[in-house]
């Protein structure tokens, strides 16, 4: 899966070869190692890309090891049922369901599945993250990033993370509506664990950081109307106000109630709303993709969501 999007699979038993075949394509090499010579894996979830990030549900049953065979990824993964077990260069961690897990997988000798198990990964390569951290303090980290390798997953810290998690086990959440958009998810996602998830790096996120001026926001806010069309990033957001991301997001968020992610998918839902009123017999569709949803369903969704009415349905008033 070179492009964002999902594909769920349902198996019912899976081969220990087909099980193989799929992760190692959506991450990398890998051998699995059966716990029974007759194993069979029943199996249903998903796998999926947003950007940089790649991620999988799963629900599994049947006891196996994953052993990675070649290329590095930070993993996350985060439990609803069962244990796993994670042995690497520098230790053994047996993990229940509460626990949440950081690995790399160069450094991975293997992963214990004993039984029945489901969990949500999410994984970016390293130095995607140690480059994103780099962005937000506008400071270059050149020492690899070292997070913790077990974390209570019921921890405050993830509190926010809730509704992503949950919202990755719908194939269509990853139909972004274009490489703008999903590039900002992506940025997001990073965000909340380079915040979240204790590393060797997080006294950066405790230093008091300077409050943007009423200008410097306002700064964000005009950029994002004027250049709604095009849906910068937020990287592109930041450095038209003046000031970091990091500093900028807070002040953004107390400001105006959401994330910058949030505000200009808004006010790209407002500028279509506008055509979709002024132009009565132009296609839903060449509105929705002038506005940057090129997902003609999941725009009307979200329309749905923002003023209460299918666009079709306002059209005809």
């Amino acid at each position: 899966m070179n492009s964002n999007g999902a594909m769920a699979f349902d198996a019912g038993t899976l081969s220990a070869d087909h099980m193989v075949e799929l992760l190692s394509r959506h991450y990398s090499n890998i051998e699995l190692k059966p716990h029974s010579a007759q194993l069979k894996l029943a199996t249903a979830g998903l796998l999926g890309r947003i950007g940089e990030l790649r991620y999988d549900f799963a629900d599994t049953s049947g006891g196996f090891d994953i052993v990675p065979v070649e290329g590095e990824f930070a993993l996350f993964t985060f439990p609803e049922a069962g244990g796993m077990l994670l042995e690497t260069e520098s230790g053994l961690w047996e993990t229940g369901s509460s626990e949440a897990v950081a690995s790399n997988g160069g450094h991975v000798r293997r992963y214990g599945f004993p039984g029945q198990r489901k969990h949500t990964n999410l994984a970016f390569q390293p130095e995607i993250l140690q480059t994103r951290l780099s962005v937000l303090f506008e400071t270059p980290v050149r020492e690899p990033i070292e997070f913790a390798t077990v974390v209570p997953s019921d921890a405050k810290r993830f509190a926010s993370m809730t509704w992503l998690l949950q919202g990755l086990k719908n194939p269509e959440f990853a139909s972004l509506d274009n490489m703008a958009a999903a590039r900002s998810f992506s940025h997001l996602v990073q965000d909340m664990i380079l915040e979240f998830w204790p590393h060797n790096h997080s006294h950066l996120f405790e230093r008091r950081l300077a409050t943007p001026s009423r200008r410097q926001v306002k700064a964000a806010i005009n950029y994002i109307h004027e250049h709604a069309q095009e849906a910068p990033s937020t990287v592109e957001v930041a450095q038209a106000s003046g000031v970091s991301l990091r500093t900028l997001q807070q002040a953004f968020r107390d400001a105006t109630g959401k994330t910058i992610l949030e505000y200009t998918r808004d006010v790209r839902l407002q500028r279509a709303k506008d055509d979709l009123l002024k132009h009565h017999d132009e296609p839903l569709a060449e509105i929705a993709r002038r506005w940057g949803f090129s997902n003609v369903g999941r725009f009307s969704r979200q329309f749905f969501e923002a003023f209460g009415e299918m666009p079709s349905h306002m059209r005809r008033r």
